[in-house]
């Protein structure tokens, strides 16, 4: 009987993971690996000639495949990349992002629909969290050590955002409830995602890898 009941009960825990798994649909996607090194990466809009740079392990190890991208800033300028996705009212980010000590710096991950930013996450150049409730940057929230890949993921509705972090495949809460950017909310759904580091008078890098937006509305 008892081995009946754990049979029934890995049988549900299936069950549950099957509909949760198809009510994501993948709507978005890169992992860099169709590109050049040394080039921008494809589709992506870049806002300096090194500002996204496609690099190797060489470079960095990819936590996804064998390429990545290359964040460099300059003393006016973010190292930024964006990207149009499909318009997604109720959706999920999952990026890759790593900060080397040797040259760490801030990177923000961000949402914006047709007015502008509605969601964003600010970390660190020494991996604190930060997020942005109503466009109001928080103080440190976590902490994402350099010198390793982490996986943050952002999920969001039409009124309200959700940062989490991936701890050994555990998803952990960074913060819930955050009200989106008020100045933002009347321009629709998310449309754009945008991964930049902030500008320095020293040269700095930060890396983005394994980019997947799910639409949770399904």
């Amino acid at each position: 009987m008892k081995k009946l009941t754990v049979l029934v009960v890995a049988a549900l825990a299936v069950l549950v993971f099957s509909f949760a798994a198809a009510g994501e649909e993948l709507v978005f996607f890169d992992s860099f690996e169709n590109n050049t090194v040394g080039q921008h990466p494809a589709g992506w809009v870049v806002n300096h000639e090194f500002g996204g740079i496609v690099v190797d392990a060489s470079a960095v190890k990819a936590s996804d495949g064998q390429l990545a991208v290359e964040l460099n800033n300059t003393p006016d300028l973010f190292g930024q990349i964006e990207h149009d996705i499909p318009a997604t009212a109720v959706g999920k980010l999952m990026v890759d992002f790593y900060q080397p000590n040797a040259w760490r710096e801030n990177i923000n991950i961000e949402l914006h629909n047709a007015s502008g930013r509605i969601i964003g996450v600010f970390l660190t150049g020494s991996g604190n969290v930060r997020p942005r409730p109503a466009g109001v940057q928080t103080g440190n929230l976590a902490n994402l050590p350099n010198d390793r890949w982490h996986t943050m993921v952002i999920t969001w509705d039409d009124k309200v955002f959700n940062v989490y972090y991936l701890d050994n495949g555990n998803l952990v809460p960074i913060l819930e409830n955050a009200e989106l950017d008020p100045a933002y909310i009347e321009g629709g759904p998310a449309t754009k995602v945008l991964f930049n580091l902030s500008p320095r008078a020293d040269a700095k890098k930060g890396y983005i890898d394994n980019v997947r937006v799910y639409d949770l509305s399904k």
